[in-house]
């Protein structure tokens, strides 16, 4: 268990992964690009940054969501990150979903809801952090 949440913490301060969040994070994120084209209609690099974000939040809600990880430590380090990035893609993960005929990202999107749920203050505060 060390080693995967070594491995998880260590993940999110690679620059791609920095610069990719900074991007998603950015006030013309996807401008002029329609939704309904999902992911693919993204050009590059900002497809890749859109898939490595993603695919980084839709693993952490796979570890809470299968218990492997406890949903405070995700939430606690990750949730608003996580959020933010959800709200500037799902646009484009719904456009993923009807063009692949799939749940893309089903766990990104239980991730973002469960931070909603129980925002990470809450959980800061529950361990007498903040």
């Amino acid at each position: 268990m060390l080693a995967l949440v070594g491995t998880v913490f260590a993940r999110r301060n690679q620059p791609e992964f920095v610069t990719a969040m900074t991007e998603i994070r950015a006030d013309d994120f996807g401008r002029g690009v329609d939704p309904a084209r999902g992911f693919s209609g993204l050009p590059e690099p900002v497809r890749s940054h859109a898939y490595l974000v993603s695919n980084f939040f839709d693993d952490m809600g796979k570890l809470i969501a299968h218990k492997v990880m406890k949903e405070d430590i995700i939430i606690g380090t990750y949730g608003q990150a996580g959020l933010y990035a959800w709200q500037a893609l799902q646009p484009y993960v719904e456009g993923q979903r009807v063009l692949n005929r799939s749940n893309f990202q089903i766990y990104f999107e239980y991730l973002s809801k469960r931070v909603v749920a129980r925002p990470p203050d809450s959980i800061h505060r529950k361990l007498k952090i903040l």
